[in-house]
């Protein structure tokens, strides 16, 4: 509701926001879990070399968006990647690019604000991802091919009420 409301009509402005609520929506029921209806995990379907060589029909389509904003005038400075699993809390990664901690914030302040405003203690403390780059998760092929930050976010995978949701 916000972001298509008027207060968020400068931040629509200055940001592409491309959401794909559900990639697979025959995964969970079917006992699929992390995979796709090709038997491929969503989390280790990126290919740094280009969407046309992505193994998955869902992400390649997602992956080619992805290009194609890129070689737009629009310069990808943060990509999320999210997916769920049963818990209550989130827990949130980063892989910073090039503008965090210059011509933007840190992410220990995105981190502590985070914190902050976490009264529900729904979120475990957002860290910074530090091992080997894995070229075929979304977090870090969208980093190596793009030199952007990447953020992954996991896990609360619990239904909750919109109050709850929006908290």
């Amino acid at each position: 509701n916000w972001l298509l409301s008027e207060e968020a009509a400068g931040y629509r402005q200055r940001n592409v926001c491309h959401f794909v609520v559900q990639m697979n929506v025959d995964g969970a029921h079917n006992g699929f879990g992390r995979v796709n209806c090709e038997g491929v995990d969503m989390n280790r379907s990126y290919s740094v070399s280009g969407w046309a060589r992505n193994p998955t029909t869902e992400s390649k389509d997602i992956q080619r968006d992805l290009e194609q904003l890129a070689a737009s005038e629009t310069k990808i400075t943060t990509t999320w990647d999210m997916h769920t699993w049963e818990g209550d809390q989130t827990e949130s990664m980063v892989r910073p690019g090039p503008e965090v901690g210059s011509t933007r914030g840190s992410w220990t302040e995105f981190r502590d604000i985070l914190e902050r405003n976490d009264t529900n203690n729904q979120f475990k403390v957002l860290y910074s991802v530090t091992s080997a780059l894995t070229p075929a998760t979304w977090t870090s092929g969208t980093h190596m091919q793009f030199g952007n930050t990447a953020f992954c976010v996991e896990g609360a995978g619990n239904v909750y009420t919109q109050a709850e949701a929006l908290h």
